[in-house]
């Protein structure tokens, strides 16, 4: 099959918004690119249906520094209540 002078128009196929109400968690080994992976996505307010009004970030061993200054809500630790409002 030639391929050649197929256009796909991706933004009809797939719908990457991310929707307001959603929660979203990043995993991976440490060094793998999870905080900046998730900083970019943050920056990049096309990729959101409604823009997020708070982020809370928060973070296990590691220290808040650096996350400072960047308008995020910090938490030490991971919050019991996001299980519990998020999968009902």
């Amino acid at each position: 099959m030639n391929f050649t002078n197929c256009v796909i128009n991706m933004d009809k196929v797939f719908d990457f918004t991310l929707k307001g109400g959603s929660s979203m968690l990043v995993c991976g080994p440490t060094m793998a690119g999870k905080s900046t992976f998730v900083h970019n996505l943050l920056k990049d307010k096309s990729i959101f249906d409604k823009p997020p009004e708070a982020v809370y970030w928060y973070y296990g061993g590691e220290s808040a520094v650096g996350l400072e200054g960047r308008g995020y809500i910090l938490r030490s630790g991971f919050s019991r209540t996001f299980f519990r409002y998020t999968y009902r």
